[in-house]
């Protein structure tokens, strides 16, 4: 059990350096921190403007680890602002994610 987890540990891919992504994250808290008076967080409007601060660190940043930290960052979290847009969108919509329960029987 222990070497198949070790074997695992190890072997372990990921889409880019493991210690990068681990400082993308620790950025992405601090940033989003930082940005939500500004833009909001979770919505359309902050999930562009994320988004586009990534491709302007990817444009003019360079290719320093920094950079491309930076970049991550801004890409994941502009994502993930843009995916809650969404499903706050849509969740008044569907009824397996919440929506629309005036149809629903009620129930004892």
């Amino acid at each position: 059990m222990t070497k198949n987890l070790e074997s695992a540990v190890k072997n372990l891919k990921v889409s880019g350096d493991i210690v990068d992504l681990v400082l993308a994250g620790i950025v992405k808290y601090f940033a989003e921190k930082a940005l939500t008076p500004l833009v909001g967080n979770g919505n359309l409007v902050s999930g562009i403007s994320k988004l586009g601060i990534g491709v302007v660190l990817d444009m003019f940043g360079g290719s320093s680890k920094i950079a491309k930290i930076g970049k991550t960052a801004m890409v994941l979290d502009g994502v993930e602002d843009l995916t809650q847009s969404t499903i706050k969108m849509i969740m008044g919509k569907i009824p397996a994610l919440g929506g629309n329960k005036a149809n629903e029987i009620a129930t004892i």
